[in-house]
C-alpha cells in the first residue's frame, strides 16, 4: 500500500507539471512539445482543454498499474500503453470540463488526512512528498482538481444508471440460479491441525489424541468446555468452536459431507481432512431455497446499477479521450 502511494505521489506530479507546462506556453504543439523536455516531462503526447499529457505522465501511470499488479515494469505492449494514454486524455479532460466546480477545504483535508494515514508516519508522509517534488499546496490542488473531477463524472453517469422495475424483473427471470440459495449448516468443531506438510510421526500422535478427545465427549464431558481447553483453532475455541453458517463452497469437501451426515444436536466421529483433525457439532441447519423477487429486488437494483455505471463510464471515457486536440501517433 505504501508503495503504491509513493508511486501515486509521483504520477500526481508528473500530471500537475504536464498541465503547467501545458498551460504556461499558448503557441503551438511544437513549442508545448520543447517546454515539456525542458521541463523533464519528455515530448508532449496529447492536448486536450488546454492541458498536456506528457511521456513521463505515461511512464508513470504504467509504473503504478504495474506495482499495483505486482508485475514487472518493463513488460508493456503497445495495446496498453495506447489504453493507459487514453485514459489519462480522458482523465485531463473531465478535470479541465470540471475545473470551475468548487470543492470546500474539509473536503479536501479529508482526502490529506486519508493519505497521511495510508502512510502512518509523519516522517514517511514528509519524505513521500519530497520525492514526489509535491509541495503541500501543489498536493492540495491536485486533490481538489481530483474531487472536482469525480464529482463533474458522477454528474454525467449517474442520471443514466438508476434501474427500473421492469428491467430488475427482466434480470431475476432471467437469472434464477442467482437467487437460490444452497443449503447451509452451522456446526462448532474441536480442531487439530496436521495440515500436509506435517511430519508422519506427528500426524499419528494427533489421530491418537483426537480419537482420545472423542471418547471423552462420548464418555460426557461438555463440548464447549473442551474445545476451550483442546482445540487448536485459536479464531473458534474461545466461541466453543463455533463456525456460523457455510455451504458447500466454504468448507473442505470431506468436512461438509460428514456434517451433512451428523444429527441435529449431535457429536460426529473425528473426521480427517487436509487441514487436519476434527470433531463436529451440528446445530443447526437450513435447506436450500429460492429468494421472491421482492427479497432479491434491491441486489439486483445495485448489480443493473453497476452495471450501467461502469458501461457509462467506459463511454464517457472513449468521449473525452475523442476531444484531444492532439493526439501523437504512438506505434
Amino acid at each position: 500500500m505504501k508503495r503504491q502511494l509513493l508511486v501515486a505521489l509521483s504520477v500526481a506530479a508528473a500530471c500537475l507539471a504536464g498541465v503547467a507546462a501545458g498551460e504556461s506556453i499558448l503557441g503551438c504543439v511544437a513549442c508545448r512539445d520543447a517546454i515539456g523536455r525542458l521541463f523533464g516531462r519528455g515530448q508532449l503526447l496529447a492536448l486536450t482543454q488546454g492541458r498536456g499529457v506528457y511521456q513521463l505522465d505515461l511512464d508513470h501511470a504504467l509504473a503504478e498499474k504495474a506495482d499495483a499488479a505486482g508485475e514487472p515494469q518493463d513488460r508493456h505492449q503497445q495495446k496498453d500503453r495506447d489504453q493507459m494514454l487514453h485514459s489519462l486524455i480522458a482523465n485531463m479532460a473531465a478535470r479541465g470540463f470540471a475545473s470551475q466546480g468548487h470543492v470546500a477545504p474539509p473536503e479536501i483535508d479529508r482526502e490529506l488526512d486519508l493519505l497521511r494515514w495510508q502512510l502512518g508516519d509523519s516522517n514517511e508522509w514528509r519524505s513521500a512528498l519530497r520525492r514526489s517534488g509535491l509541495s503541500a499546496r501543489a498536493l492540495r490542488k491536485m486533490l481538489c482538481d481530483d474531487l472536482r473531477a469525480d464529482r463533474w463524472i458522477r454528474h454525467r453517469i449517474d442520471p443514466q444508471i438508476n434501474a427500473t422495475p421492469d428491467e430488475c424483473r427482466a434480470f431475476y427471470d432471467a437469472h434464477p440460479e442467482s437467487f437460490s440459495l444452497p443449503e447451509r449448516f452451522r456446526a462448532s468443531h474441536l480442531f487439530l491441525a496436521a495440515p500436509p506438510e506435517t511430519p508422519p510421526e506427528i500426524v499419528d500422535q494427533k489421530r491418537a489424541r483426537i480419537e482420545a478427545l472423542a471418547q471423552r465427549l462420548a464418555a460426557g464431558e461438555d463440548f464447549f468446555e473442551l474445545v476451550a481447553r483442546e482445540s487448536e483453532d485459536e479464531e473458534t475455541k474461545a466461541r466453543g468452536g463455533d463456525l456460523g453458517f457455510f455451504s458447500a463452497a466454504r468448507m473442505p469437501p470431506e468436512f461438509f459431507a460428514a456434517v451433512k451426515q451428523t444429527p441435529l444436536g449431535r457429536v460426529g466421529p473425528p473426521i480427517r481432512t487436509r487441514l487436519g483433525f476434527h470433531i463436529v457439532q451440528l446445530t443447526e441447519s437450513k435447506p436450500a431455497r429460492q429468494l421472491s423477487f421482492e427479497q432479491a429486488e434491491s441486489e439486483i437494483s445495485l448489480r443493473i446499477a453497476n452495471q450501467k455505471r461502469q458501461t457509462a463510464g467506459l463511454h464517457l471515457a472513449a468521449e473525452l479521450a475523442s476531444r484531444g486536440e492532439f493526439v501523437r501517433a504512438m506505434h
